[in-house]
């Protein structure tokens, strides 16, 4: 009996000598997988817990052989057993370790993002002192138009201007070279007619004008309304005579001149005049027709005539009694 434990002894310290003496380089333990997550870490080393116990790691596990009277017991699955138990205690140690680095790490993140989102929050809202003025935006004055409204009524206004003073080359400058004139007022485009106006004091009341933008374009269209006062009107206070003006204006000047009168005309008070002239000046009669001069001297000469008698006619009239309309 002896004599067989001593040789259990001896193939023992062989098989333990022959394990020692295997390199370290030929172990290859089973590398950690890489941590999923704080979450996932979790199952993972609930995982762990729950496997099984490797029953084959507390176990002893022998074989025996009958070669005549030698049992001998496999020392070296024995050893395998353990040595698996230990491995598989370091890998759960390792995970564990790497899980809880990752916790560690999540949690130092989530303590700099709560710490930084609650700096942002105590940011101090500086205000701008109110002695400091914000500069005042640059202010655009619109360039003036090269034509409109207001300059065509500027340029009617000075059309009865050059009327009312008898100038007739100021009001010759208000057109262009090439001028319409329709209708009978055409006094700007007669000299002669300007002239007989000028001549027995005619007048124009001030004018009440609209500028509106003309057919054509580049235009304006100033239409006025107005009276006209010649002698004959102011020596009896007889009714002036209307009249509509139509002026067609661009920025170089008057292109179109449109000019009507209206009713009562200068009939209403011309022809009892002329019937007075008939009866108390026959040879005078022929140098105030209007319209049968000739030259600007003898539309001047009849103006400076009507006005005379205009004068005396309304004497006349005074002196019997009458009115201008009803004769004497």
């Amino acid at each position: 009996m002896a004599e067989i434990e001593d040789q259990v002894r001896l193939l023992a310290d062989r098989r333990f000598a022959r394990t020692a003496a295997v390199p370290t380089e030929q172990i290859r333990p089973t590398a950690p997988s890489p941590a999923p997550g704080l979450l996932g870490a979790k199952a993972i080393a609930k995982s762990f817990d729950d496997e099984p116990p490797n029953e084959s790691a507390d176990q002893t596990v022998a074989s025996q052989s009958h070669e005549g009277d030698l049992i001998m017991v496999d020392i070296q699955t024995q050893e395998a057993g353990e040595t698996q138990a230990d491995e598989m205690n370091r890998r759960k140690l390792a995970r564990r370790a790497i899980l809880a680095a990752a916790a560690v790490v999540i949690a130092v993140i989530a303590v700099a993002l709560f710490d930084g989102a609650e700096k942002s929050s105590e940011i101090e809202v500086v205000e701008r002192p109110a002695d400091i003025d914000a500069p005042e935006p640059e202010q655009l004055t619109p360039e003036p138009t090269v034509f409109g409204a207001e300059r065509s009524m500027a340029v009617a206004d000075a059309y009865f201007a050059a009327n009312s003073a008898g100038d007739f080359e100021a009001l010759q400058a208000l057109f262009v070279a090439d001028p319409t004139f329709t209708g009978p007022f055409g006094i700007a485009e007669d000299e002669q007619l300007f002239a007989y106006n000028v001549a027995q004091g005619t007048t124009i009341s001030p004018p009440e004008c609209t500028a509106v933008d003309g057919a054509v374009e580049g235009t304006m269209t100033v239409t006025c309304q107005a009276f006209n006062l010649d002698a004959l009107v102011q020596a009896v206070d007889g009714p002036s005579v209307p009249i509509r003006l139509t002026l067609t204006i661009t920025p170089d000047g008057i292109v179109e001149e449109l000019g009507f009168f209206g009713q009562p005309d200068f009939n209403a008070v011309g022809e009892p005049f002329d019937e007075w002239m008939k009866a108390n000046h026959p040879d005078e009669v022929a140098a105030i027709e209007f319209g049968k001069w000739t030259t600007i001297e003898e539309a001047r000469r009849g103006g400076t005539v009507i006005a005379q008698y205009a004068t005396d006619w309304a004497t006349y009239l005074e002196a019997n009694g009458c009115a201008f309309d009803e004769g004497c």
